[in-house]
């Protein structure tokens, strides 16, 4: 709750419980796979509680890192607002990790009824314009 109340501060009570009442937590150890790119997806985002996964993105010939995600940063929140609901990239959890999954559609709910859609995608393009400077591309920005 404290992590959705620092990214959502003006979050009503109403989907704070929501939300809440609806999550359910995931283990992963280092090496496996959250999400694959390109792959369809699988109705869930999740926040990581604890540790750290790498975004990975296969561009046809060489596959690299994008960035590194830790506690407190939602992975695969992307696909709630994107229609097409195909991965971008693959998670790999760099750790052993601790996730606290959510149900993509209750999130898109959330969003939209809070009007937080179009925040979200300001923060996405900030993220990615950030992340192409040199100086802050080993910082991970939420």
């Amino acid at each position: 709750m404290q992590i959705l109340n620092e990214v959502f501060p003006k979050m009503s009570n109403h989907w704070g419980s929501a939300l809440m009442n609806n999550f359910r937590i995931v283990y992963a150890n280092s090496g496996d796979v959250i999400f694959k790119q390109n792959e369809i997806s699988n109705g869930q985002i999740f926040i990581i509680l604890g540790g750290s996964c790498s975004v990975m993105f296969h561009d046809g010939q060489t596959l690299s890192e994008k960035a590194r995600k830790e506690a407190g940063d939602f992975v695969g929140e992307m696909a709630v607002l994107d229609e097409n609901k195909v991965r971008s990239a693959s998670i790999v959890a760099s750790t052993p990790v601790v996730l606290c999954a959510i149900d993509e559609k209750l999130f898109h709910e959330f969003l939209v009824s809070e009007n937080l859609t179009e925040e979200m995608r300001n923060l996405w393009k900030t993220r990615s314009e950030i992340e192409k400077i040199f100086a802050f591309s080993d910082f991970q920005i939420m």
